[in-house]
């Protein structure tokens, strides 16, 4: 809501959607065009702009236009890619059409992804290999999405990604994190392990 978007110093003016079920798809488009409730997809958390979210799923789905073009009109890549790194380093599998924010300032028409909902990242590896959640493992889990496989059909665009997992997981591996880990392990346990 408004607080989340303040005391982050983010747009308080901005279109901020919780997907629901959400694949970027022209079906899903005309679904809410023919009637359907937009909540059946998205659910706004600020303020709806739903005709934003159609140009932005029509350029998506235009067979007739660059993709990368498409993409850079829309979303930024910086942080396309640093949101999908993470979501692959940590296995964070349920990221395909749900379990994130997507939140567009209002003086622009990209839109940006946040992280939100990690609850099935991090399973030990005894526990992850003996599910049936080993199969979602790597970025063909997001091939039915036709922003991500779009984005990735392009192999400089999967270089890319490769470049910021090992960016990623260079600073996941730094002292810098350590240290701010350590700040922060005195709040955890006073609020969430030992709460009065």
């Amino acid at each position: 809501d408004d607080d989340y978007l303040r005391v982050r110093g983010m747009d308080e003016q901005a279109i901020f959607y919780k997907p629901i079920d959400f694949t970027f798809t022209k079906e899903e488009i005309q679904s809410i065009k023919d009637g359907e409730p937009e909540e059946s997809y998205l659910r706004s958390i600020n303020r709806t702009d739903i005709h934003k979210v159609f140009d932005m799923v029509e350029g998506i789905n235009e067979e007739t236009i660059d993709f990368d073009a498409v993409f850079d009109t829309y979303f930024n890549r910086d942080n396309y890619l640093t949101w999908m790194a993470v979501n692959l380093l940590f296995n964070n599998y349920d990221t395909m059409s749900r379990n994130y924010l997507l939140y567009s300032p209002s003086n622009l028409n990209h839109w940006y992804f946040l992280p939100w909902d990690s609850d099935a990242s991090l399973r030990p590896k005894e526990e992850w290999e003996s599910s049936e959640h080993a199969k979602w493992t790597g970025l063909q889990k997001y091939w039915g999405v036709p922003l991500h496989r779009k984005f990735f059909q392009n192999p400089a665009n999967v270089n890319a990604l490769d470049e910021r997992v090992a960016e990623v997981y260079q600073h996941i591996k730094s002292s810098a994190l350590q240290t701010t880990t350590e700040i922060y392990q005195d709040i955890y346990k006073k609020y969430v392990i030992e709460p009065s």
